[in-house]
């Protein structure tokens, strides 16, 4: 109810309504006075948003990719330092592994229907 409701009124009667059928329900009116107000602390609190790296930095796996990564964190703070870089380049980056290709990714296709070749009815 209380991330539902934009409008202040609508809101309070529907947790108006909700208490009552708690309190049908055999809820004690004590709890559910503590849970409204923690719901509304719970609203009121600014959420942290979720930090991302400003900088995805991807390399395809193989069994050296480990000595790129460290290699890479061990000398960010030389392009950190470098004035001319925009200001994405201030924090290191978020190193992910692509999948190499195998040997199926190469011989088959991934939409088999082309492949087929169409029958022509013959009379």
């Amino acid at each position: 109810v209380m991330r539902n409701n934009s409008n202040e009124s609508v809101k309070q009667q529907q947790l108006k309504q909700m208490q009552e059928r708690f309190l049908e329900r055999g809820y004690g009116l004590r709890v559910l006075e503590r849970a409204l107000e923690k719901a509304y602390v719970k609203a009121t609190k600014p959420q942290n948003p979720i930090k991302r790296p400003a900088l995805v930095f991807p390399i395809t796996f193989h069994n050296q990719a480990h000595k790129v990564s460290n290699i890479v964190k061990k000398n960010w703070n030389m392009l950190a330092m470098e004035h001319t870089l925009p200001s994405e380049f201030r924090e290191p980056p978020m190193i992910c592994f692509r999948r190499n290709k195998n040997l199926k990714d190469i011989l088959m296709k991934t939409d088999p229907v082309d492949s087929y070749a169409r029958q022509q009815n013959l009379q």
